[in-house]
């Protein structure tokens, strides 16, 4: 039987520190990392990402938002405002930061450090859109990204003897992707419930040529075909599965 692991990998989260120059390691490779902002559920269409780029002493961070209703959007790290984004009558908008500031139009001076820290934007107060910013950047040259790449398996409550279950968040190219298994069940139809709402449904069946019992969600954002659109944050929320109104299993899933 394919048990499932324990093992998850989290996202650590460190004190807001100020970027200067010399900071950082020089390198004469430019270092890339490109995350997905994850959708909160206030806005389900919004979506964006957040860009570092890094080559010697040379820094720069940007925003990009899309989806987003027309006016200004605040950006914070670490919960201070550092900047607002003025999203057009598209939805569409963007900010940019660097260090040194060179002569960039519309650029402004790169004075923190997002490593590390919690990335939001706001519209009318409420965060949109949010995500954890790895601390570390990319490695291996021009154009490599850094994966976030949060797990966690569910817990059985004792409801169905030997049921499991696991989650993934992962955040690639500023694609998020969010997906629910569960197995060694009985074949059926599952809820899944997120911080009490319910999000979608969980079809378990057999497993063509073996004995095994397997269901599967996915969510995308941006959406993507065979997958539901992710317009929830699951991130230090409690995920439940239940089979009519009895939790077989959930977890609280890392923050």
């Amino acid at each position: 039987m394919n048990r499932i692991c324990t093992r998850f990998t989290a996202l650590t989260l460190m004190a807001l520190a100020v970027a200067t120059p010399a900071v950082f390691a020089k390198s004469s490779q430019e270092q890339r990392v490109v995350i997905g902002l994850v959708n909160t559920g206030i806005d389900s269409d919004a979506s964006g990402k957040a860009v570092y780029r890094q080559k010697g002493s040379r820094l720069r961070f940007q925003v990009q938002v899309e989806r987003l209703t027309p006016g200004p959007a605040d950006l914070q790290v670490a919960g201070a405002s550092v900047g607002t984004i003025t999203v057009n009558g598209l939805g569409r908008g963007e900010i940019k930061f660097r260090t040194p500031l060179g002569d960039d139009p519309g650029v402004l001076p790169l004075t923190f450090d997002p490593r590390g820290q919690r990335v939001d934007v706001l519209q009318n107060g409420q965060a949109l859109l949010s995500v954890a910013v790895p601390n570390q950047s990319g490695a291996g040259g021009t154009g490599s990204n850094t994966n976030a790449d949060q797990r966690t398996s569910l817990v059985s409550t004792g409801a169905i003897a030997g049921a499991e279950g696991k989650v993934r968040l992962r955040s690639q190219s500023g694609k998020n992707r969010f997906n629910v298994e569960i197995e060694d069940v009985p074949a059926g139809s599952y809820t899944l419930r997120i911080d009490g709402v319910v999000v979608a449904t969980i079809v378990a069946q057999p497993v063509p040529g073996t004995s095994h019992i397997e269901g599967e969600v996915e969510f995308a954002q941006p959406s993507e075909p065979g997958k539901l659109p992710l317009t929830f944050d699951p991130r230090g929320k409690l995920i439940e599965v239940l089979l009519g109104d009895t939790v077989v299993l959930q977890q609280l899933f890392p923050n």
